[in-house]
């Protein structure tokens, strides 16, 4: 339990320090060199997008360990 709640702030954390680049990228309009000139926001964005979604499972991960521990204690 406490190794996913660690692990939940860490993930949580690298969350938030990953979007900084997309940020830039946004505001900066930073386009790639080929020749489509993608904004690279977007892909970019795939790495907090996916962080967050580890997170959230961590979190009910966590929540699901912690109904667990509870229900075990209320027999």
């Amino acid at each position: 339990l406490v190794a996913l709640i660690v692990g939940a702030l860490f993930i949580i954390w690298l969350t938030w320090s990953t979007f900084g680049p997309v940020k830039w990228n946004y505001i900066q309009d930073a386009r790639s060199l080929t020749l489509i000139r993608t904004p690279l926001w977007i892909p970019h964005l795939l790495v907090p997008l996916g962080l967050a979604i580890f997170a959230i499972v961590l979190i009910l991960e966590v929540i699901k360990r912690l109904q667990r521990i509870r229900d075990s204690h209320g027999k």
